[in-house]
C-alpha cells in the first residue's frame, strides 16, 4: 500500500500522543480525540471519535487509567504499528476501498475476516492462505482474526509477510510457550487474544511484562449470563490488564442470550467502569462493518476452508477457501440487494 501524506501526518501525531500521554494522560487523550474529530472525513471516523469524545467527558472513566497503563507497559512501536494498521490501513484507507468496490461491483465486503487455522491446514494450503490475504488487501481488508488454539505459531509467517495488516490471534494459554512469545515480540502487527483461564495467571503476567499487546476472550452460552451481567467476569479479567475482554458466543448459545450480552457490553462500555474494554465478537464486528459500508457482512472460514458467518453461525453456501477465490465467494454469498 502506497504511503501518503495523510498517513505520515497521522502516524506522527500518534507517536507524539504516546509520548505526551505518559506526562499528561487526561489532557492528551482529550486533545487527541478533538483533533482527530476535526480532521475526520469518513463516516466511520467521525462516529468513532464522537463517541470517544463523549466518553472522555466522564471524569471518573476507568479508561483514563487503562490508556496510560497501556502506553506505559506495551512497546511504543508495537502500539504505533498495530494502531496504524487497524485504524488507518483498515478503517480509513481500506474502508474507502471497500465502499468504492461495493458500489461498483454490487457485492458486500467485510472489513475483517475470521478463519480457523491448524498446523495441517496451513501446511497443506499455505498458498491459498497467502492468496486470501493478498486478495483481501486488494479489496480493502487489512484486519484478520485468526483462531489457532492448538498451534498459534503456524500463522506467524503470514503476519511477518504482511506488515501492513493487523492480525488478531485467538489462542489458548496452554499453548503459549516462551519461544512462541519471543517470536511474537518480533512482530508489531499482532495482538494476542488469550482464552481466559483462572488457573493461568502466570501467562498473563508474562505477556504484560514482555510488553506485548494482548486481550482475553471467553466463550459463553445461556448458563453464563449471570456471571457476565453481574459484572463478575469483567471484575476478574480486568485484574489481568487486557486491552479488551472479548465475549464469544458458542454454538449452543441462544440468539436471545447473545442479544442480552451485547446490550450489557454496550452499556458497560458507555459507563467505562472497568479497566478493560468489553467486546462482543460477533455483534461488534458486524456493527463496525455496518458503519464502514452500510450493510453488515460477516465472513469466516473453518479449518477445512468452508465458509461461515460470525453472526448467524451458519454455512449455507458450498463455498470453500481452498477451491474458490475470495471475490467469487463474496459475490455468491453476499450480493447487495
Amino acid at each position: 500500500m502506497a504511503i501518503n501524506t495523510s498517513k505520515i501526518i497521522i502516524e506522527t501525531m500518534v507517536r507524539k500522543a504516546i509520548k505526551d500521554i505518559k506526562k499528561s494522560p487526561n489532557r492528551t487523550m482529550r486533545n487527541l480525540v478533538d483533533m482527530a474529530l476535526q480532521f475526520s472525513s469518513g463516516r466511520f471516523q467521525k462516529q468513532f471519535f464522537e463517541i470517544a469524545q463523549n466518553m472522555l467527558k466522564n471524569e471518573n472513566s476507568s479508561y483514563f487509567s487503562l490508556v496510560p497503563a497501556l502506553v506505559s507497559e506495551v512497546d511504543s512501536e508495537r502500539l504505533v504499528r498495530f494502531g496504524m494498521n487497524l485504524g488507518y490501513n483498515s478503517c480509513t484507507f481500506g474502508a474507502k476501498q471497500i465502499r468504492e468496490i461495493e458500489e461498483t461491483d454490487g457485492y458486500n465486503i467485510p472489513w475483517s475476516i475470521f478463519f480457523h487455522i491448524s498446523d495441517t491446514s496451513y501446511t497443506n494450503h499455505r498458498s491459498e492462505y497467502e492468496k486470501l490475504i493478498k486478495d483481501g488487501k486488494n479489496l480493502g481488508i487489512f484486519t484478520w482474526q485468526i483462531f489457532a488454539d492448538q498451534h498459534p505459531e503456524v500463522m506467524l509467517p503470514l503476519a511477518e509477510e504482511h506488515e501492513d495488516c493487523a492480525f488478531i490471534l485467538y489462542c489458548d494459554p496452554t499453548n503459549l510457550t516462551l519461544q512462541f512469545l519471543d517470536r511474537v515480540a518480533e512482530l508489531n502487527n499482532v495482538m494476542l487474544v488469550i482464552r481466559y483461564d483462572e488457573s493461568s495467571h502466570d501467562i498473563y503476567e508474562a505477556l504484560w511484562d514482555s510488553g506485548l499487546l494482548f486481550s482475553v476472550y471467553t466463550e459463553y452460552n445461556d448458563s453464563d449470563l449471570e456471571q457476565i451481567l453481574s459484572g463478575e467476569l469483567l471484575s476478574e479479567t480486568e485484574q489481568l490488564h487486557p486491552v479488551f475482554t472479548a465475549l464469544l458466543a458458542d454454538s449452543d448459545c441462544s440468539t436471545e442470550a447473545q442479544s442480552t450480552v451485547y446490550e450489557y457490553v454496550q452499556q458497560t462500555r458507555a459507563a467505562q467502569s472497568f479497566l478493560t474494554v468489553p467486546w462482543e465478537v460477533a455483534y461488534d464486528n458486524c456493527y463496525v462493518d455496518t458503519i464502514i459500508s452500510g450493510d453488515s457482512c460477516s465472513l469466516g472460514f473453518d479449518a477445512d476452508g468452508m465458509i461461515y458467518t460470525m453472526y448467524q453461525r451458519r454455512a449455507d453456501f458450498d463455498l470453500n477457501l481452498f477451491r474458490n477465490d475470495l471475490q467469487t465467494i463474496l459475490k455468491n454469498a453476499f450480493p447487495k440487494n
